[in-house]
């Protein structure tokens, strides 16, 4: 019988637990500090976002070494490690236009290597190849995850605003690209030859300025980050019909919100499930065979 209890109590944890390997979504953010027209600080904190409605809470702020400020304009994750990988920007204090490594838990970030390039976007393929978009050149490169190092594709074809140029790529390896503006339109990536062909026209998005980043849930649905590209820049969390270009908004991120991400787990959530259940199925033991025993 008391085998029983124990079996039931583990059932229960087991039939809860999946709830608990949930999928994350990440956002993060660099906002800048001025005082008389110059900038006096900048800095980049990583947030954690409601797919459903864009409600967003701080989680911690990106760091190198625990101390220096970096800031991030991008996030991807690689299908088959889960490893967190990210770009900064060019105006970074810290290892600028360099591609970054990333625990989304704690926001610490360790510097794998110079880029070299300015980087609106990054993307993994299905077999983990890495690509960015580099907005003021609107052309794909392909980046060694080890160094950082570029390979440039040919000029896409196309002309990119400025701010612009959110980018990914599906699981069936097809890129897209939102260069043109929250307005513009939604062009496909070849990915073999960095080709652009031109897609649906966008419309319905909160802020015409540009789409600076996009990528897919674990559904397949497209999300996106619109910015209105101000000081500071008003933005929000968005969804994309990649066949349409209808743009729907879910709700405001932070202002200067960059990089967007799913993590389609979350460890340390998961562990505190384990422990629990494992407290809980002994706890439940304990109760039975005391009440057994009596007093």
């Amino acid at each position: 019988m008391r085998l029983r209890i124990l079996l039931i109590c583990l059932a229960a944890w087991l039939a809860a637990l999946p709830a608990a390997a949930e999928t994350v979504l990440y956002a993060a953010s660099n906002r800048a500090h001025f005082t008389a027209g110059a900038t006096t600080g900048i800095w980049c904190n990583l947030y954690r976002v409601d797919p459903a409605t864009g409600k967003f809470v701080l989680l911690a702020p990106v760091r190198v070494n625990d101390q220096a400020t970096i800031t991030i304009v991008t996030l991807a994750i690689h299908p088959s490690t889960e490893a967190v990988y990210a770009a900064s920007g060019p105006r970074s204090p810290t290892a600028p236009n360099s591609l970054l490594m990333l625990d989304p838990r704690s926001g610490k970030a360790d510097v794998v290597g110079p880029i070299g390039h300015v980087v609106s976007d990054l993307a993994f393929t299905e077999d983990g190849r890495l690509y960015a978009w580099l907005p003021e050149e609107s052309r794909l490169a392909k980046l060694d995850a080890a160094s950082g190092a570029a390979t440039l594709f040919p000029p896409s074809g196309i002309t990119g605003e400025p701010g612009g140029g959110g980018f990914v790529i599906d699981d069936k390896d097809v890129g897209y690209v939102a260069a043109s503006g929250a307005v513009g339109t939604l062009d496909r990536v070849d990915i073999k030859t960095g080709k652009v062909t031109p897609g649906p026209h966008l419309a319905g998005a909160p802020f015409p300025a540009a789409i600076s980043n996009l990528t897919f849930s674990p559904d397949d649905r497209m999300y996106a980050v619109n910015s209105n590209m101000g000081a500071p820049a008003a933005t929000a969390l968005v969804t994309i019909d990649p066949a349409s270009g209808k743009v729907k908004e879910i709700g405001k991120l932070p202002n200067d919100s960059h990089a967007l991400i799913f993590v389609p787990h979350d460890p340390l959530t998961t562990w505190l499930w384990v422990g629990a259940g494992v407290v809980a199925a002994v706890a439940g033991w304990a109760i039975f065979a005391w009440r057994r025993k009596g007093p």
